[in-house]
């Protein structure tokens, strides 16, 4: 569980800007921090825009180096590269796509982790959707929960 602690001073405000201080006052590094994301999640929640999303639930996304994979009953559905950043508020990750049907094109979106869940909004339903900043389903927005099977 990524835990921060800020301390609200000018001096603060002014280091946090810069991104090595804004790593180094996250407590390790964001390589390590991007490490968390590694593994097999299992989607048990989801809602595309802002209804219930039942199709999505029992998807397995596996991460591992820059590489990502979105398979159903062991059938692979999308593919490619991924890149994220943990240090942002919150952090960001874009799954770059490929292979499936939707090649070419970049799902941008916001994560965030909780022990042995992770929680993805990405803009899935509408990849010429701007990232989303909050995590709600709204038009064009997928929201999902996984959980972690590592």
């Amino acid at each position: 569980m990524l835990r921060r602690t800020f301390i609200a001073s000018p001096a603060f405000a002014a280091m946090a800007s810069l991104p090595l201080a804004r790593t180094m006052l996250a407590g390790r590094p964001a390589q390590a921090q991007a490490r968390e994301l590694e593994g097999s999640w299992i989607a048990t929640e989801a809602l595309r825009a802002g209804l219930a999303a039942p199709d999505l639930v029992g998807h397995e996304l596996a991460l591992g180096g820059d590489r990502f994979q979105i398979s159903k009953a062991g059938i692979v559905q999308y593919g490619g590269t991924y890149t994220a950043d943990p240090i942002p508020n919150p952090p960001w990750m874009d799954l770059e796509h490929q292979m499936g049907e939707v090649v070419g094109m970049t799902w941008s979106g916001i994560y965030r982790l909780e022990i042995d869940h992770l929680i993805l909004c990405l803009n899935a339903a509408d990849p010429n959707a701007v990232r989303p900043s909050d995590f709600v389903a709204g038009s064009g927005y997928v929201l999902i929960t996984y959980r972690a099977l590592r």
